[in-house]
């Protein structure tokens, strides 16, 4: 065998080995307790803590479909990248990632959203969403990838009017609701290659890999550990591909990322 099949063949079983066993993991409201738990078939096997501190069984089992899921993450911190798919960018991309922010109220998970009465153009954004598992400050690409726990599905909502008249994007991209993510939490999967696809209503809209991410997960926690001190939980969207369209009251949409699963939210005007 020659040395570059060899060292071929060790890359490929040190990927394998990687990412051999993906877990899934879930955030619920138990009665007036809020729960962490590891999703096995119909399972909500609950464990002590978030599970980036700790994956200790308590040893109570539900059933999932018994418990109301909550967003797989309660962050201190939403961050997001702009501009990071030339098919959304156009083709010369974003030089650095293209930084702006969220808020906690932001986040929810699958179900319906409720858009503020004013809202005249509000498009979906699917993405990829990091989930950080460690206290991160000036990084480099090799401690930012370590850091990164795990992955989930989002979808950055936006008011396209908004983020034309505003001087920040407060009202555009952090309004209640306007940050869904899950259903779950995903450890153990390759996030270089994973394809989005976004569904208005049953019709395909987004469909594109991870693959062409201009800047990679690792790439983004790095630089932006460089401004920010990240916290375990806190969560960035990596940004969306393609064109996007606005919808309208009572619209479904679907964000697919596979090996993840579905983020599925109707869109409700209050």
């Amino acid at each position: 065998m020659s040395m570059k099949r060899l060292l071929l063949t060790l890359l490929l079983i040190y990927t394998t080995s990687l990412y051999a066993q993906s877990i899934s993991y879930g955030r619920a409201q138990q009665g007036k307790t809020v729960i962490w738990g590891i999703i096995e078939n119909e399972n909500f096997i609950e464990i002590e803590k978030a599970p980036w501190i700790s994956t200790k069984k308590t040893g109570k089992v539900f059933k999932t479909l018994s418990l109301k899921l909550l967003a797989p993450v309660n962050p201190s911190k939403v961050l997001a990248i702009g501009l990071n798919y030339r098919s959304h960018s156009g083709e010369s991309g974003a030089k650095k990632p293209e930084l702006f922010a969220k808020f906690p109220s932001s986040i929810q998970t699958s179900g319906d959203i409720s858009i503020p009465s004013v809202a005249t153009n509000i498009h979906y954004e699917g993405e990829l969403v990091i989930v950080i598992g460690k206290k991160l400050k000036n990084a480099t690409i090799e401690e930012a990838r370590n850091a990164i726990f795990g992955i989930t599905i989002g979808n950055d909502i936006s008011e396209r009017n908004w983020q034309s008249e505003d001087l920040q994007w407060i009202r555009a991209k952090a309004s209640d609701g306007f940050a869904p993510v899950g259903p779950y939490l995903i450890t153990g999967v390759d996030w270089s290659d994973l394809l989005i696809s976004t569904y208005v209503n049953g019709k395909l809209r987004q469909n594109e890999s991870t693959a062409m991410l201009i800047h990679s997960p690792e790439e983004i926690v790095s630089w932006t550990s460089k401004y920010l001190t990240l916290e375990p939980g806190d969560v960035i969207f990596t940004g969306t591909p393609g064109r996007t369209q606005a919808i309208k009251n009572g619209d479904i949409v679907e964000v697919k990322i596979e090996e993840l699963g579905s983020l599925v939210n109707r869109f409700v005007w209050e």
